[in-house]
């Protein structure tokens, strides 16, 4: 029994043992060396994961497990503060670091080993921060950007934008957190960013640009031990990259990751496929100036619609181009003359049908007017057909209003921004528009000036229209928006207009006596409970947080107190 055993324990050693070639000297390393400690920081999983027990598991773990099994060694991960174990290990208390990525000046004390991960690193903000501020890489410098204290990489990068604040936190927890309550407008991250704000019930955050480098991770020993480089480049080298992306999509998953399209093209008929390998190219007509719906933003399309836009590009597999206008006028008469094939957002009406065809619409919204305040609510336009009403130039309401309402008195307006600001200057008695623009644009610039003051029974539906001399393209984009999953859907119209963003809020009316009292009053004063996560919790500056405390800031704007 016992030489089985022995036989069985020799076999098990000599297999190990000849996976990869080692030298004397590494293996002489290995025997002095029972332990080879790599300090990395405790907050940055899933790469270094600490269990209530104690136990160090994660990413960086794993690797090692898988090196230890085929050299024999006992490489171990130790989790700390980031800063420590950088200090650690030019201090010669422990051996090296793990989770780091190459950077200079720690090249005079550490000897790095090949990469074992690499991410596309990607700035992210808070999703509660306007997408108008914060769009583009070009749109950081001058804020606040948060990084993590040690981190040479994020300090490298942050360095760039001289004229923004930078400040340093000591846990990657606290950094995501900083962010996602808008303490600091951008930070640096990856797929593991997703991840902490995920566990920390705080889902807040928003990538919107890549960094112009990958983020690359390696294994870095003191100079003093040129062995322990060698034992893990080898050991690497041969696990290869399959069984490292194992792990990766063990640890990682699909957290953040668009999901990859799947089947799309088999939904094409073969003369939709050969239509689209001829056109190479879609160019596309907007409404400049329409937010949350559209807008062009420093030459990009951006809103509601260029969020459905970008999936179908993918779906389809050719660029959708668009073609610059400064309103929508403009946009009606490129699209007429065939400069455009596709509107990205409209509504059917008699006169487009002419040159265009409509796809099953995906939006739906009521209409309503926003004058100046005043002390009555309108549910019928015939109270108001004398009085000046501002719609914008070529939209379908005036089609439909001059139909229904041959003496409605309608002013033309050039977008929803000259409409408000005509009302606001008194040139117009009110504005018409859909009940999400309207509410979006008060919120942004009119607050306490403007109200929406009327609701009527007209809705409108807004959907793609496609040329219609090219009837393929209609049956594409009907299909490419029925193959889009709902929940993006869903994620696409939360992330412009807020799931408590709803126009039946802003028509609440207070009476004299309850205006007389907020006015009288100016302060409400509140209890919470100060760690009652997602719901509320008071973090360790005094700031309030959660789930309530948005419905809150929600409040005190729309009464206009703290």
């Amino acid at each position: 029994m016992y030489k089985i055993i022995l036989m069985i324990a020799i076999f098990i050693n000599t297999v190990f043992a000849t996976q990869i070639e080692l030298t004397q000297e590494e293996k002489q390393f290995i025997k002095n060396h029972p332990k080879i400690i790599l300090g990395s920081d405790k907050t940055w999983e899933p790469f270094v994961v600490v269990t209530k027990d104690g136990e160090v598991t994660g990413y960086d773990q794993d690797v090692l497990n898988l090196i230890n099994k085929i050299t024999g060694a006992n490489f171990i991960v130790q989790p700390t503060v980031w800063n420590d174990a950088v200090q650690k290990a030019k201090n010669g208390t422990i051996d090296g670091i793990s989770t780091g990525a190459v950077i200079e000046a720690r090249k005079k004390f550490l000897n790095s080993s090949i990469p074992y991960i690499s991410m596309q690193a990607m700035y992210f903000t808070s999703t509660m921060t306007n997408k108008d501020n914060i769009q583009t890489v070009d749109d950081i410098d001058g804020k606040i950007i948060g990084i993590q204290k040690g981190n040479g990489f994020e300090k490298e990068s942050a360095r760039k934008f001289t004229n923004s604040k930078i400040i340093e936190y000591p846990d990657f927890s606290d950094l995501v957190e900083a962010v996602a309550t808008q303490k600091v407008d951008v930070m640096m991250g990856d797929l593991a960013t997703f991840y902490m704000a995920k566990k920390l019930e705080m889902p807040y955050l928003r990538p919107f640009a890549k960094l112009d480098k990958k983020l690359i991770l390696v294994f870095s020993f003191r100079k003093d031990l040129p062995e322990a480089i060698g034992i893990i480049n080898k050991a690497l080298k041969h696990i290869g990259k399959d069984k490292l992306n194992e792990l990766t999509a063990k640890w990682f998953g699909q957290i953040g990751m668009a999901k990859k399209d799947s089947g799309f093209k088999e939904l094409l008929s073969s003369n939709e496929q050969k239509y689209l390998e001829q056109k190479k190219e879609i160019k596309m007509c907007v409404d400049p100036d329409w937010l949350p719906f559209e807008k062009i933003q420093n030459g990009k399309h951006i809103g509601i619609a260029a969020d459905y836009i970008k999936i179908i590009a993918q779906q389809i597999n050719i660029p959708i181009t668009l073609v610059q206008t400064s309103s929508w006028s403009q946009s009606i008469e490129k699209t007429k003359n065939r400069e455009c094939d596709i509107y990205s957002l409209v509504s059917k009406t008699p006169k487009r049908e002419e040159y265009m065809d409509f796809i099953t619409p995906y939006l739906k919204t009521p209409i309503v007017i926003a004058t100046k305040k005043i002390d009555y609510f309108i549910t019928d336009i015939n109270y108001i057909i004398d009085k000046k009403i501002g719609i914008v130039k070529g939209y379908s309401l005036i089609e439909l209003y001059k139909k229904r309402f041959p003496n409605i008195n309608i002013v033309e307006v050039d977008s929803i921004s000259d409409g408000l600001s005509k009302v606001e200057k008194g040139e117009i008695f009110g504005y018409l528009d859909n009940s999400i623009a309207i509410t979006s644009q008060i919120k942004k610039e009119y607050v306490g000036i403007l109200e929406i003051s009327g609701k009527f029974d007209t809705k409108l539906d807004f959907g793609i229209a496609t040329r219609n001399d090219e009837k393929e393209l209609l049956s594409i984009f009907n299909k490419a928006i029925g193959h889009m999953d709902e929940k993006i859907k869903i994620k696409i119209l939360n992330s412009w207009i807020g799931e408590v963003n709803r126009v039946d809020k802003d028509l609440i009316k207070l009476s004299p006596e309850e205006k007389k009292y907020l006015t009288t009053k100016k302060e409400i004063n509140m209890c919470v409970d100060p760690n009652w996560m997602p719901f509320e919790k008071i973090d360790k500056n005094g700031n309030y947080q959660g789930i309530l405390s948005e419905y809150i800031k929600l409040f005190s704007q729309r009464l206009n107190i703290e």
